[in-house]
Protein backbone atom coordinates (compact mmCIF):
# COMPACT_ATOMS: atom_id res chain seq x y z
CA UNK A 1 0.00 0.00 0.00
CA UNK A 2 2.38 2.18 0.95
CA UNK A 3 4.57 1.94 -2.74
CA UNK A 4 1.08 2.86 -4.63
CA UNK A 5 1.07 6.00 -2.29
CA UNK A 6 4.44 6.54 -3.47
CA UNK A 7 4.24 5.48 -7.04
CA UNK A 8 1.25 8.32 -7.43
CA UNK A 9 3.60 10.94 -5.19
CA UNK A 10 6.88 10.04 -7.85
CA UNK A 11 4.34 10.55 -10.74
CA UNK A 12 2.90 13.71 -9.66
CA UNK A 13 6.06 15.09 -8.91
CA UNK A 14 7.31 14.07 -12.31
CA UNK A 15 4.92 16.27 -13.91
CA UNK A 16 5.83 19.27 -11.61
CA UNK A 17 9.17 18.90 -12.58
CA UNK A 18 8.56 18.93 -16.29
CA UNK A 19 10.61 15.91 -17.16
CA UNK A 20 9.95 13.67 -20.48
CA UNK A 21 9.29 10.32 -20.51
CA UNK A 22 12.93 9.64 -21.74
CA UNK A 23 14.78 12.17 -19.05
CA UNK A 24 12.43 10.37 -16.22
CA UNK A 25 13.50 7.14 -17.63
CA UNK A 26 17.26 7.89 -18.08
CA UNK A 27 17.45 9.30 -14.25
CA UNK A 28 15.67 5.96 -12.85
CA UNK A 29 18.78 4.03 -15.08
CA UNK A 30 21.45 5.70 -14.18
CA UNK A 31 20.83 6.24 -10.31
CA UNK A 32 19.01 2.77 -9.93
CA UNK A 33 19.62 0.52 -13.44
CA UNK A 34 15.63 0.19 -13.75
CA UNK A 35 13.99 1.93 -16.29
CA UNK A 36 9.90 2.03 -14.62
CA UNK A 37 9.10 3.14 -11.45
CA UNK A 38 7.29 0.13 -10.72
CA UNK A 39 10.33 -1.98 -10.35
CA UNK A 40 11.87 1.19 -7.91
CA UNK A 41 12.28 -0.14 -4.23
CA UNK A 42 9.60 1.98 -1.10
CA UNK A 43 13.16 3.37 -0.35
CA UNK A 44 14.38 4.15 -3.52
CA UNK A 45 10.90 6.11 -4.37
CA UNK A 46 11.11 7.43 -1.22
CA UNK A 47 15.00 9.14 -2.49
CA UNK A 48 13.29 9.70 -5.98
CA UNK A 49 10.74 11.72 -4.82
CA UNK A 50 12.64 14.00 -2.12
CA UNK A 51 15.11 14.53 -4.55
CA UNK A 52 12.04 15.91 -6.68
CA UNK A 53 10.52 17.67 -4.18
CA UNK A 54 13.61 19.52 -3.62
CA UNK A 55 13.31 20.38 -7.60
CA UNK A 56 10.44 22.01 -7.11
CA UNK A 57 10.26 23.97 -4.05
CA UNK A 58 10.69 27.44 -4.53
CA UNK A 59 14.03 29.15 -2.64
CA UNK A 60 13.84 31.33 -0.08
CA UNK A 61 14.83 34.18 -2.72
CA UNK A 62 12.26 32.98 -4.86
CA UNK A 63 9.63 32.89 -2.51
CA UNK A 64 10.84 36.77 -1.27
CA UNK A 65 10.89 37.46 -4.86
CA UNK A 66 6.97 36.49 -5.24
CA UNK A 67 5.72 38.24 -2.34
CA UNK A 68 7.61 41.24 -3.75
CA UNK A 69 5.59 41.11 -6.99
CA UNK A 70 2.12 40.02 -5.16
CA UNK A 71 2.99 43.78 -3.08
CA UNK A 72 3.41 45.52 -6.31
CA UNK A 73 0.53 43.83 -8.02
CA UNK A 74 -1.60 45.38 -5.57
CA UNK A 75 -0.15 48.65 -5.11
CA UNK A 76 -0.70 49.21 -8.67
CA UNK A 77 -4.32 47.33 -8.51
CA UNK A 78 -5.28 50.24 -5.60
CA UNK A 79 -3.76 52.85 -7.29
CA UNK A 80 -5.86 51.76 -10.52
CA UNK A 81 -9.08 51.82 -7.81
CA UNK A 82 -8.94 54.67 -6.57
CA UNK A 83 -9.14 56.13 -10.24
CA UNK A 84 -12.27 54.58 -11.09
CA UNK A 85 -10.09 52.08 -12.92
CA UNK A 86 -10.48 47.87 -13.19
CA UNK A 87 -7.37 46.53 -14.75
CA UNK A 88 -6.83 42.28 -15.33
CA UNK A 89 -4.00 40.78 -13.55
CA UNK A 90 -2.09 41.16 -17.22
CA UNK A 91 -2.85 44.69 -17.76
CA UNK A 92 -0.99 45.32 -14.49
CA UNK A 93 1.90 43.59 -14.84
CA UNK A 94 2.08 45.48 -18.54
CA UNK A 95 1.77 48.46 -16.38
CA UNK A 96 4.66 47.21 -13.99
CA UNK A 97 7.02 46.36 -17.02
CA UNK A 98 6.31 49.72 -18.38
CA UNK A 99 7.07 51.44 -15.32
CA UNK A 100 10.13 49.62 -14.52
CA UNK A 101 11.93 51.05 -17.59
CA UNK A 102 14.16 48.51 -18.27
CA UNK A 103 14.63 46.90 -21.47
CA UNK A 104 17.47 44.34 -22.59
CA UNK A 105 19.98 45.29 -25.13
CA UNK A 106 17.65 44.53 -28.16
CA UNK A 107 14.69 46.43 -26.45
CA UNK A 108 12.50 44.19 -25.43
CA UNK A 109 11.26 45.61 -22.08
CA UNK A 110 12.14 43.30 -19.10
CA UNK A 111 8.77 40.61 -18.47
CA UNK A 112 7.46 41.15 -15.23
CA UNK A 113 9.40 38.13 -13.86
CA UNK A 114 12.29 39.88 -14.84
CA UNK A 115 12.07 42.82 -12.70
CA UNK A 116 14.90 42.71 -10.11
CA UNK A 117 13.96 42.97 -6.22
CA UNK A 118 14.87 46.42 -5.68
CA UNK A 119 12.93 47.60 -8.95
CA UNK A 120 9.91 46.36 -7.41
CA UNK A 121 10.35 47.55 -4.50
CA UNK A 122 10.87 50.76 -5.62
CA UNK A 123 7.87 49.99 -7.82
CA UNK A 124 5.66 49.28 -4.77
CA UNK A 125 6.61 52.20 -3.25
CA UNK A 126 6.11 54.87 -5.66
CA UNK A 127 2.88 53.25 -6.50
CA UNK A 128 1.58 53.42 -2.91
CA UNK A 129 2.19 57.05 -2.84
CA UNK A 130 0.71 58.19 -5.54
CA UNK A 131 -2.33 56.47 -3.83
CA UNK A 132 -1.70 58.68 -1.19
CA UNK A 133 -1.32 61.52 -2.50
CA UNK A 134 -4.86 60.83 -4.60
CA UNK A 135 -6.57 60.64 -1.36
CA UNK A 136 -5.06 63.58 -0.13
CA UNK A 137 -6.59 65.81 -2.72
CA UNK A 138 -10.03 64.24 -2.77
CA UNK A 139 -9.90 65.25 0.68
CA UNK A 140 -8.65 68.70 0.36
CA UNK A 141 -11.09 68.89 -3.17
CA UNK A 142 -14.06 67.44 -0.19
CA UNK A 143 -12.73 70.36 2.66
CA UNK A 144 -12.73 72.85 -0.23
CA UNK A 145 -16.06 72.32 -1.25
CA UNK A 146 -17.30 72.05 2.47
CA UNK A 147 -15.99 75.20 3.26
CA UNK A 148 -17.46 76.85 -0.23
CA UNK A 149 -21.37 75.34 1.17
CA UNK A 150 -20.84 76.61 4.36
CA UNK A 151 -19.93 80.08 3.63
CA UNK A 152 -22.82 80.54 1.06
CA UNK A 153 -25.24 78.95 3.89
CA UNK A 154 -23.81 81.59 5.76
CA UNK A 155 -24.17 84.20 2.93
CA UNK A 156 -27.91 82.91 2.17
CA UNK A 157 -28.83 83.04 6.48
CA UNK A 158 -27.15 86.76 6.60
CA UNK A 159 -29.43 87.97 4.05
CA UNK A 160 -32.95 86.32 5.49
CA UNK A 161 -31.56 88.45 8.80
Amino acid sequence: MEKEKLLRKYHMLVKRTGLSEDERRGLMKEWYGKESSKDLSEEELKDMCDIMERAVMPTEEEKRMDKQRKLLIKAISEYCKDNNRQYTIEQIKAIAERSSGLRHKNGQRYGFNEIPEQTLRRLTYYYKKLSKMWHDVIEESMNIVAGVQQRGDDEAEEANV
